[in-house]
């Protein structure tokens, strides 16, 4: 296609052939004159709506394809003119079966000129818009994410304004999916939000403002949802396969994760079955591998309770999963969480007698089992790393068992003498040795001999004796002086002196004070928030931050995804991070910090969530207990 100034002047130097002999064509004088005039005068700015009904905008439209230039050319210059009230007619046209009438529809859709920032716009979104029209595709992008992060739906006017009217099919989704991304509203908020919807959108049919009204109108009725999405996927699935330039899989991933949002929030089973697999398949397209997109399918289907999406995955992969010893142990949780114990015990089993040589993978498997919950079967995975790798090799296997499992039900004398193995089997290994003499190997070293002094320090509280339990808390302090679990139990040591507390709690604050630190500098690592709300809630400090650090740790989303498990991984792999489960580890922090606040009920809300997720470990349990009976006293009183 030639560039609009070219394509100007070949009009342009056709229309001399049409002036020359212009009395024998048969164009009225007022006609020509105008023509004459728009060649001589610059084009004029129609940013200002002018009314006009579609009936008379759509014979300028079918004048486009005119056998007759000067007919052609005053269709083109009126439908200038009229300008953004013909862009909803011109952008269909733009697909128009006559090519000749296609062609010049985008040619003006190209010339309009649209008022981007509107007297009625606070002066942020003002700024953001200004030039919006003059703008590169990826500046463009970056006004969109501007105007939706705006609080007080500030930006929604410049989103809707976007997703009908910016020339770029794949901008104007962009803009949809962030109103449809934005939170809910009260009642009364919504409907201001509504109306100002209303007012953009128009009569508009492009698909990006077909998702905002049917969005709209299904919010009444969240059981309803489904109505019509199915169809409106598939046809932007159709496209991305057909017409390159007028999607992008980062689109349509973003609506598949929308609507099974909703899906799971409106409960309606068998439908989420449809998107889900529709995610499958444009996973695998996008080239991310098929155990990949099933873990993140069989996940999103447990923790959304989607058990008939989830018995269809199960039928339509059935060999690839009998296959893979990790989707076993996903098929064996799943079944779990529906009751069936019987089913559960025995593709745990199956999953567990399949033969694997790479000890990495075994270990990633056991983890994420853990991570799922059941650190029951993942002790047995860890237990036969532990029989089959050296003390060194087994080491991460080592910790895992001691932390997750033998601490927490109070053996810490086994958790201590399992990673003493470890560590005593490097220190006589002078090659070994020497590997850690950099100061990141001596910090790596230094975190698992605090964690093993730490468990000594346990065992010997267990038995009374104080006195040894702050000789190894000192020792682990040495080691790794940010270990939040060593400062909490310091702070909590019995028969302590008043200097040993001052001592502590200085050690407190500088352990915070670096950690704040830290999240200045990296705002996107949830595990540094999680830290210091856990550490300030159970020692002492600013609680009502701690409350807010924890739930900052459960929604911000690590840029770098060797940061997150596997779980989370699979779901970074299919752009997924915001339909990530919530943290058990995290929720546990957020029902302490609530504890400390003062706010029983909330405690006790987050800390139940925590424990359904990880029913086996006993440490949540026992917080939950402490809050309840602190709850009920709290009533009798």
């Amino acid at each position: 296609m030639v560039s609009d100034e070219r394509y100007v002047m070949h009009d342009m130097l056709r229309a001399l052939g049409y002036l020359i002999t212009i009395s024998s064509i048969g164009v009225p004088a007022g006609l020509r004159a105008a023509t004459e005039d728009a060649f001589r005068r610059p084009s004029a700015d129609h940013s200002a709506f002018v009314t006009v009904e579609p009936k008379s905008i759509q014979p300028l439209i079918a004048q486009l394809g005119n056998d007759q230039y000067l007919l052609r050319r005053h269709a083109e210059l009126r439908l200038i003119e009229i300008g953004a009230e013909a862009f909803d007619l011109l952008q269909e046209a733009a697909n128009h079966a006559d090519l000749e009438i296609a062609t010049r529809a985008k040619y003006v859709l190209h010339r309009i000129r649209i008022e981007w920032a509107r007297p009625d716009d606070s002066a942020e979104v003002q700024l953001i818009m200004q030039r919006y029209g003059d703008l590169s595709p990826a500046e463009r992008r970056q006004r969109i994410q501007q105007l939706a992060a705006l609080s007080d739906d500030q930006g929604v006017g410049g989103l809707s304004r976007i997703a009908r009217y910016d020339s770029s099919p794949i901008l104007s989704r962009n803009a949809a999916l962030a109103i449809l991304r934005l939170p809910a509203l009260s009642r009364d908020q919504s409907a201001r939000r509504v109306a100002i919807l209303d007012k953009e959108i128009g009569p508009s049919h492009r698909a990006a403002v077909d998702w905002i009204r049917a969005h709209f109108e299904q919010l009444p009725d969240p059981k309803s949802f489904d109505k019509g999405w199915n169809g409106l996927i598939s046809e932007e699935l159709k496209l991305l396969e057909e017409e390159a330039g007028q999607n992008d899989a980062e689109i349509v991933f973003g609506l598949l994760k929308y609507y099974l949002k909703h899906c799971s929030r409106a409960d309606s089973g068998e439908s989420t079955i449809v998107p889900l697999m529709q995610m499958v398949n444009l996973s695998l397209r996008e080239g991310v591998s098929l155990r990949n997109a099933l873990v993140f399918a069989i996940s999103w289907s447990m923790d959304n309770q989607q058990w008939d999406a989830l018995s269809q995955l199960e039928e339509n992969f059935a060999d690839e999963i009998k296959q893979n010893r990790l989707l076993l142990y996903f098929l064996a949780v799943a079944s779990g969480k529906q009751g069936d114990h019987e089913r559960a015990e025995s593709a745990a089993e199956m999953a567990f007698t399949i033969d694997l040589d790479d000890a990495a993978q075994r270990l990633e498997i056991a983890e994420t089992i853990a991570e799922l919950g059941r650190h029951d079967w993942a002790e047995r995975e860890w237990r036969r790393l532990i029989d089959l790798l050296s003390p060194t090799e087994s080491l991460y296997a080592r910790r895992s068992l001691a932390t997750l499992c033998l601490h927490d039900r109070g053996e810490d004398e086994e958790a201590a003498r399992l990673l003493a193995e470890s560590l005593d089997a490097i220190k006589n290994d002078p090659k070994l040795k020497d590997r850690f003499k950099s100061n990141d190997g001596r910090k790596w070293l230094g975190q698992y001999e605090a964690e093993q002094a730490y468990f000594l320090a346990c065992h010997a509280e267990s038995l009374g004796e104080y006195q040894q339990q702050r000789k190894h808390l000192d020792a682990a302090i040495r080691s790794n002086p940010e270990n939040p679990d060593v400062l909490i139990a310091m702070y909590r040591a019995k028969n302590a002196d008043e200097a040993y507390r001052k001592s502590t709690i200085a050690r407190i604050k500088k352990s915070s004070k670096k950690l704040e630190n830290e999240i200045r500098q990296n705002p996107d690592i949830p595990h540094n928030y999680n830290h210091w709300a856990w550490l300030i809630s159970n020692t002492e400090g600013d609680y009502e931050k701690s409350v807010a650090y924890s739930l900052r740790s459960l929604t911000v989303k690590p840029e770098d995804p060797r940061r997150l498990g596997m779980v989370a991984r699979c779901y970074y792999d299919l752009r997924s991070l915001d339909l990530v489960p919530e943290s058990p580890s995290c929720l546990d922090t957020l029902g302490r910090c609530y504890f400390a606040s003062g706010d029983l009920e909330n405690a006790i809300k987050y800390q139940r969530k925590a424990v359904e997720r990880h029913p086996h470990l006993m440490v949540m349990r026992r917080q939950l207990d402490l809050f309840e009976r602190d709850l009920a006293a709290k009533k009798q009183k």
